[in-house]
């Protein structure tokens, strides 16, 4: 579902730019700001943005999408962390100020330069985010979030996912039974 901005909109010259969030993401027009104005400091006021809802797993796992909110430029998150996994969870950006919500300013700014700087492509470099701790939706991660950017994949964030899958399954059960007695 695409909310409010011009949908999939590309300018000549320019980005095509969505922001991918959950039904009732509390970072959603905070990052939605940010960006809009981000795009009004680079030069860029005409140049829109679609908001998409993701609602389940396999439409996130076709998109990218590794928390709410997920910004993509070109089809390419420049957030994104070495092996993140398709996720409908809250996401927390590492910023100067600490962790946050959404990328900076600065951060969205950079991002916004690599990619109209190289014609679509981009850094490799680019700030990172993580899953993180105190989000009212699933998937609550917090060793992601301690963790640093790794330049080479590693397995403990695969097994970290693992982990919390058999977490959620035991509360589900344990809530259901909860709900029954």
């Amino acid at each position: 579902m695409t909310l409010g901005h011009a949908a999939r909109a590309r300018h000549p010259g320019g980005v095509e730019i969505q922001v991918l969030v959950v039904p009732g993401c509390p970072n959603h027009r905070l990052a939605a700001e940010r960006l809009r104005r981000a795009l009004d400091d680079a030069g860029l006021m005409s140049t829109s943005f679609a908001t998409r809802m993701i609602a389940d797993r396999p439409e996130a796992e076709l998109s990218g999408f590794t928390g709410s909110p997920t910004i993509l430029i070109d089809g390419r998150d420049p957030f994104a962390e070495p092996d993140a996994e398709p996720s409908l969870s809250c996401r927390l950006y590492r910023t100067s100020d600490g962790l946050a919500g959404a990328p900076s300013l600065e951060q969205l700014r950079h991002a916004l330069e690599a990619a109209t700087d190289t014609g679509g492509a981009h850094e490799a470099d680019a700030p990172q985010a993580a899953p993180g701790p105190g989000c009212t939706t699933p998937a609550q991660a917090p060793a992601a979030v301690t963790t640093a950017s790794v330049a080479k994949p590693s397995r403990r964030p695969r097994r970290m996912h693992q982990v919390v899958r058999v977490l959620r399954a035991v509360l589900r059960a344990t809530a259901s039974s909860s709900m029954t007695t």
